[in-house]
């Protein structure tokens, strides 16, 4: 589902209104004519392709389960983003955002640590 939000702004969105969970992506003006794809993967996480100067562009937004969630939720979620993030060319730029529901704090009752980065040399 896309909508637009005013002054030019598109809302690119995955999710239900009556879930717990769901993710979506703001595009400006600038860039809403030049998406080339959306693709919905579940409503933790979705990803948009803009090609702008020659480049394409693919943005992941992400929702990853909070505490309390099943490991087994957890591995799907990273699983998942791992491997749509891994079929991207190397030559193209890979923007993930969102809410990694991370923890800061003296204690980590409850929490685990989730680390996921990609180095990309040219």
């Amino acid at each position: 589902m896309s909508r637009d939000v005013g002054r030019g702004f598109k809302a690119v969105l995955c999710g239900s209104p009556r879930t717990t969970s769901g993710v979506g992506i703001i595009v400006s003006e600038r860039f809403r004519d030049s998406i080339v794809s959306v693709e919905r993967f579940d409503d933790r996480l979705m990803k948009i392709v803009v090609a702008a100067k020659e480049q394409l562009y693919y943005f992941f937004s992400a929702y990853a389960p909070q505490t309390g969630c099943s490991e087994q939720s957890n591995d799907q979620f990273w699983s998942l983003l791992d491997e749509r993030t891994a079929d991207i060319p190397s030559k193209d730029v890979i923007i993930v955002a969102g809410d990694r529901n991370g923890h800061v704090g003296a204690t980590k009752d409850g929490y685990s640590c989730q680390l996921w980065f990609r180095v990309q040399v040219t």
